[in-house]
């Protein structure tokens, strides 16, 4: 049975390997390694990790979804417009 949980530190190599898997095509971001996940995502001070949510089969992940809000101006903080 799936469920849905929100993200934790152990779960990048996960989801680098769902993105590979994903076969997003043309344009979409390829080769995406831990380096590059933490810095545009997770090392970003407006990184929330309530707005990650994985989908999980027993111990799989198999699916996450990312959602949330960009940086303010002063990228100190959220940006909720």
């Amino acid at each position: 049975m799936i469920e849905y949980r929100r993200f934790r530190n152990s779960d990048p190599p996960h989801i680098r390997r769902l993105w590979r898997e994903a076969g997003l095509g043309r344009g979409a971001a390829t080769d995406l390694d831990a380096d590059s996940l933490e810095t545009v995502v997770f090392a970003q001070p407006y990184f929330d990790r309530e707005g990650m949510i994985l989908a999980v089969d027993g111990n799989n992940v198999v699916g996450f979804i990312h959602a949330g809000f960009g940086p303010a101006a002063d990228e100190q903080s959220l940006s909720k417009e």
